[in-house]
């Protein structure tokens, strides 16, 4: 299995600012702006409001409540009203679906959405002193690719389901591609009672990447990702990690988008190390 960090959501260029982590720890991924997006943000729902007013509230100079977005991945059931068929997914083309096709990413593979969150008060004002952070938000294994390509048409008639996701809407180029997930998560060869796709909506330690003390970009990761070599896309040169007691300290790519790990040789400490990350969810 290859493990994908996806870095989506909100960024200096696209939104203007993090994402938010309210007080009770509830967080969610805001999508970006994107002029063709099929839906604004006063039409999607979110564990944390109606995502106009929390755009209102944010005051990101670069957005308002009314502005079109690109709501992808499409990963939380009740952002919007749904197709019967409808399921988790998500799309991507270009550079970084290339670099997805290049690593060999398929069925059975594992996305693990990232972003930039910082926490804010009760009425989504940043708190002061506290961190910038990237944060693992969601996660979608691979069930079905589907190749949509130039002819959005075509694919919107035969997926209905997906009839109104972005990348069906608006045309992305000629590998313009949308994963759809699985039902339920597997890891190894134990299927577990958690979706194939959905939202972290607590944060905690665990799925916080950014080191202790560091900026966003500074990352601290488990000893698998570079014992004996570092494997994680767009990270292999050995004089970027650092050892640590517990691990690496590492600088992330800074326009990356997909950073993929195949866990061949690896396999039992990236399954501890996804289990614990969703030890949570059978509760949720």
């Amino acid at each position: 299995m290859r493990i994908i960090l996806s870095r989506k959501g909100f960024d200096a260029q696209y939104g203007g600012g993090p994402s938010p982590i309210l007080p009770n720890g509830k967080m969610f991924s805001l999508p970006i702006p994107h002029p063709m997006g099929p839906k604004t943000y006063q039409d999607i729902a979110s564990p944390i409001g109606h995502l106009g007013a929390v755009i209102d509230q944010l005051k990101h100079k670069k957005i308002s409540p009314n502005d079109s977005t690109h709501l992808d991945p499409d990963i939380y059931p009740d952002s919007l009203p749904r197709h019967p068929d409808w399921n988790c997914c998500f799309g991507q083309y270009g550079a970084a679906q290339q670099h997805l096709s290049n690593q060999g990413v398929t069925v059975g593979d594992l996305f693990l959405f990232f972003g930039w969150f910082r926490r804010v008060d009760e009425k989504l004002r940043p708190l002061p002193k506290e961190p910038d952070l990237h944060v693992i938000y969601g996660w979608l294994q691979i069930q079905e690719v589907i190749s949509i390509g130039t002819d959005i048409h075509t694919a919107a008639k035969h997926y209905p389901a997906y009839a109104d996701h972005p990348h069906l809407t608006h045309s992305f180029g000629v590998n313009n591609t949308l994963y759809i997930t699985r039902d339920n998560l597997k890891i190894g060869t134990q299927e577990l009672n958690i979706p194939g796709g959905g939202i972290f909506s607590q944060i905690n330690d665990d799925r916080i990447l950014t080191a202790a003390g560091s900026t966003r970009s500074i990352w601290h990761l488990p000893k698998w990702f570079a014992d004996p070599t570092p494997a994680l896309s767009y990270h292999l040169k050995t004089d970027k990690w650092a050892a640590t007691p517990k691990g690496w300290k590492v600088k992330s790519a800074p326009k990356g988008q997909e950073f993929v790990i195949n866990t061949q040789g690896r396999n039992q400490s990236a399954n501890r190390w996804l289990k614990k990350l969703f030890c949570d969810q059978i509760s949720e």
